[in-house]
């Protein structure tokens, strides 16, 4: 199997800086050098399968996406969905709720 070049890189990249996490705290929350991520980052290196779980779990995303990205059909969009509606208090759900019914019941407002 081979990934897309800058796909593994650029996520671990991406989702790290959207963390507001610097490439050496997040070195060192995977137990990994800060020189090892930085050659992730730039695809320099591959990671084991080890490091790249401990990877995906310290910074939310989904390998799936990476790995297959034409078999995703919005499942990032709706994990990252599911992560933040755990940080919701009921009456952010209840506002949730409410705006996805109007956008299913009415397909043709734009996004």
């Amino acid at each position: 199997m081979t990934i897309k070049k800058g796909l593994l890189g650029s996520a671990i990249k991406t989702a790290r800086k959207n963390k507001g996490l610097t490439q050496e705290r997040l070195a060192e929350d995977v137990d990994i050098t800060t020189a090892h991520l930085v050659q992730l980052e730039r695809e320099r290196r591959t990671p084991s399968l080890k490091v790249l779980f401990k990877l995906a779990q310290r910074l939310n995303f989904s390998v799936d996406t990476i790995l297959f990205p034409e078999n995703t059909n919005g499942q990032e969009m709706r994990h990252k969905i599911e992560h933040l509606l755990k940080q919701c208090n009921p009456r952010d759900l209840a506002v949730v709720h409410a705006t996805l019914e109007a956008l299913i019941a009415n397909p043709e407002i734009e996004s």
